[in-house]
């Protein structure tokens, strides 16, 4: 039995390596420095008896005790370090919003939920408290993404309510919890030792085999593709309980699959049947950490995992176990940095427009109350959320007692609400078909919902194009090219063809297969 040895603390002054996952965060934030997409807002309505000098000291303790929060970036002789620093009190920004105005406070809280972080000057953690009234707040947390994750979130909700707790009781925050046995810069240091690059370059292989000529699973977009996407997203609200939930339970007792094995192939299985696509990946992440002197950090450790799902004529039940297999081999090489395959997969690829590798994502989340903030004595609740995305579209479930809920993400610089909405409907009637009848067909499933939307939007009616139907295909094509020689026939990502282009090479292909 291998013995589990620990990783260790480093003894070492001043910068270190960036992780991985800070590396490719670092590169995109140089490159295009007043994007938002990484950019992780949090913000809670307090209403009570706000104690300021007991919220302020639990802030700082936070500070004090994760180093992430007090880290910038910088590159020096070919190198991109982390520079962690000195812990320094600070008093909290405490903004008065007049007369209380809710107009007000969502402008500001907008502006600071979308201000870029200056990563080379400042922490990416920036947090504001703004006054509605003697006993009504809004406290800001905005967080960079190479500095937290959504694990992070649920780290910092608990340890801030706790040490709210303890400072309103005069006691020290710090002593309400267990020294963190290491800091993220160790764990960037040891990422990179000799004997996890080996481990890493054996996973690399067989994600090098896995994704060898693997498509994205895209949908069709109602708009085109900007060059650059902003971010901007919208979001669906979804749910799973009652009756369809109960099924969801009793399939997954009955098959030993696990949830999100199950939501993952309707998932997938939904982008078959609106696309065609047969052969397709979707991007999961997973929290990476699966050594237990991580669980209490706060930092950037999540990984990114493309499990690519072929689709065949073949049950809901059998997709379903594909999905299982599938996931289980991608679980069992985790460890190899989503940044890695991206380098080696697709070097030098530098397009904004999209995400590299994946465009989609599906995630079933454990945390129950992530991103919501209970504080002693305080009524509660999520405010002006800003939602930012970095892919076309994300599906999230979170797991509750009896039920699930969720919403789906998605590029309004991409996607109408209406065409997500029908994405949406489609997915429920294949999860509830297939758990009714886990023999169903995939592929002649039968499908109903969502058609009255889009017979709505008119992409139900097939426009029929008035033409010589007893000519044949070639002869229209020539028919089309004498008209048009100098229009675009085709054209992809890098080339395009005219009419009379495509005629000539089409003519020259013909010759050539002819004499063969």
């Amino acid at each position: 039995e291998t013995k589990y040895i620990s990783i260790p603390r480093i003894q070492v002054d001043g910068p270190v390596e960036q992780s991985f996952a800070q590396g490719r965060l670092w590169f995109i934030d140089r490159l295009y420095p007043e994007s938002t997409w990484y950019l992780v807002p949090l913000a809670a309505r307090l209403r009570g008896p706000l104690h300021l000098d007991a919220l302020n000291v639990a802030l700082l303790a936070l500070e004090e005790r994760h180093e992430p929060l007090r880290t910038t970036f910088m590159h020096r002789d070919g190198t991109d370090l982390q520079v962690i620093h000195e812990f320094v009190p600070t008093q909290a920004r405490v903004i008065p919003i007049p007369g209380g105005s809710w107009e007000t406070l969502t402008q500001v809280l907008h502006q600071e939920h979308t201000t870029p972080f200056k990563l080379e000057t400042e922490p990416g953690w920036r947090t504001a408290i703004f006054r509605l009234s003697e006993e009504d707040h809004v406290l800001s947390i905005v967080m960079h993404h190479i500095i937290s994750d959504g694990w992070s979130l649920d780290i910092l909700q608990r340890e801030l309510s706790k040490f709210y707790s303890a400072a309103v009781q005069g006691q020290d925050p710090l002593s309400q919890v267990h020294p963190l046995p290491i800091q993220y810069r160790d764990f960037a240091v040891w990422q990179k030792q000799t004997e996890q690059t080996i481990e890493h370059q054996r996973q690399l292989e067989y994600w090098k085999q896995q994704l060898d000529g693997n498509q994205p699973a895209e949908f069709f977009n109602d708009k085109d593709r900007p060059a650059v996407l902003s971010g901007v997203a919208d979001v669906h609200e979804v749910a799973i309980e009652g009756a369809l939930y109960r099924s969801l339970e009793q399939f997954c007792k009955k098959t030993q699959a696990t949830p999100f094995a199950v939501l993952l192939a309707a998932f997938r299985a939904t982008h078959y049947r609106l696309t065609g696509a047969e052969d397709a990946t979707i991007g999961t992440p997973v929290a990476n950490r699966n050594r237990q002197e991580l669980e209490n950090i706060i930092g950037f450790f999540v990984n990114l995992q493309c499990i690519r799902v072929t689709v065949q004529d073949e049950s809901f039940e059998v997709l379903v176990q594909r999905v299982l297999s599938t996931t289980a081999e991608a679980s069992a090489h985790q460890d190899v940095p989503f940044e890695r395959i991206v380098a080696e997969l697709r070097p030098g690829v530098r397009d904004l427009s999209r995400n590299p590798l994946v465009q989609s994502v599906f995630a079933v989340h454990s945390q129950q109350n992530i991103g919501k903030l209970g504080l002693a004595g305080l009524d509660t609740e999520s405010v002006g959320e800003t939602r930012t995305s970095r892919f076309d579209l994300e599906f999230h479930f979170f797991q509750q007692e009896g039920h699930m809920h969720g919403y789906v993400m998605f590029s309004n610089e991409l996607f109408d609400a209406s065409s997500i909405h029908c994405m949406i409907s489609v997915f429920f009637e294949i999860l509830e078909r297939g758990l009714a009848d886990p023999t169903v067909s995939i592929t002649t499933m039968p499908l109903t919902r969502g058609l009255a939307a889009l017979a709505d939007m008119g992409l139900t009616q097939v426009a029929r194009t008035d033409y010589p139907r007893d000519s044949s295909v070639p002869a229209l094509f020539r028919q089309q090219a004498a008209i048009s020689a100098n229009t675009v026939a085709v054209k992809d990502a890098s080339s395009q063809l005219t009419y009379a282009e495509l005629d000539s090479q089409s003519d020259r292909l013909a010759d050539w297969l002819a004499r063969r």
